[in-house]
């Protein structure tokens, strides 16, 4: 086997930043899954071997320095592969399954696939039970395998949304467009994302129309809980409904369960656990505009806990979220 560039199987150039080495992987290492249908277990050792190296900053400047080619001494490179592939240098031995449980942690896909099932995915179907089935997003991956006792009928197979990506079905609020600014005000339903061109599907008008819109130009209509309005305290803690946005004025507006209707800053909303957002606002400019999902909310300090598309856990202000 020829030597492998690690850049290469990630599809990255040698100036890649760690958002976008992380992203990356994220995109291959759920495509080649070896335990999805239609996954490559070989192009999956590989992306994680490619990602382990440059996502150490050590072994990054290394592979930087003297892979794939002839040390400055004019001695062989001490990270070639020796005809066994580029990365054996450099790996620190750990299993490319392994890998993919350190990156994805609790929101590993395919944990729950096999009760106590070994490194090489060997460990049976014990864990789905007698007749309990499998869980969603096993059908999803399973769905075409009819000979296998337990995994139901065959169904298509759903794309799998990515980290901080708007849900399927969600509701949303249309604003700032510029060329089709007539659907400004619209509401509309997401059918899909399109992650290489950051790009959601709206059906609106009834299904008649379908626009790909970025998420700068949506606001999800969601519930949320009123808070710290320090004018008029007797609406903090009523539930309300997030209707749209002004753009002007930078507020929700939201539609009270009482039926009053106001224009509430992000700062005075509560979101609910599981909302997918943007940062916004942050000192740190370069995480402005990422998509992440509020995982907890500490009442103590009025913060977020917000898990990023890449992996990283922040916490964050109510005003450095959109919806």
């Amino acid at each position: 086997m020829p030597d492998l560039d690690p850049y290469v199987s990630l599809g990255l150039a040698r100036s890649a930043t760690d958002k976008d080495i992380k992203k990356a992987y994220r995109k291959m290492a759920l495509k080649y899954h070896p335990d999805r249908s239609g996954g490559d277990e070989n192009k999956f050792k590989e992306v994680s071997a490619a990602y382990e190296i440059l996502s150490d900053p050590q072994k990054k400047k290394e592979y930087d320095t003297y892979g794939g080619s002839s040390s400055g001494s004019g001695g062989a490179s001490p990270f070639g592969g020796g005809g066994g592939g580029g990365f054996s240098g450099f790996g620190g031995g750990r299993n490319s399954r392994d890998i993919f449980k350190a990156f994805f942690g609790d929101e590993d896909p395919f944990s729950s696939m096999f009760g106590g099932g070994g490194g090489n995915g060997g460990g049976g179907f014990s864990s789905f039970g007698g007749g309990g089935g499998m869980p969603p997003e096993m059908k999803m991956m399973f769905g075409g395998m009819s000979g296998m006792s337990g995994f139901g009928q065959p169904q298509s197979r759903a794309p799998i949304v990515p980290e901080g990506a708007i849900k399927k079905n969600t509701m949303v609020y249309i604003s700032q467009l510029q060329s089709a600014s007539q659907h400004n005000g619209k509401t509309g339903k997401v059918l899909k994302f399109d992650e290489a061109k950051e790009r959601y599907t709206i059906e609106i008008d009834d299904g008649s129309v379908r626009l790909a819109l970025k998420q700068n130009n949506l606001t999800q209509i969601i519930n949320v809980t009123v808070v710290d309005i320090e004018s008029r305290p007797e609406f903090n803690g009523q539930q309300g409904t997030i209707r749209g946005w002004q753009t002007d004025t930078g507020r929700y507006a939201v539609q009270l369960s009482s039926g009053q209707a106001m224009g509430l800053l992000p700062s005075k909303v509560q979101l609910p656990i599981g909302t997918r957002v943007t940062l916004q606002g942050l000192n740190s400019r370069e995480k402005n505009g990422v998509r992440g999902e509020i995982k907890q909310y500490d009442t103590t300090v009025g913060r977020y806990i917000v898990r990023t598309f890449d992996g990283q856990a922040l916490k964050v202000k109510r005003e450095n979220v959109k919806v």
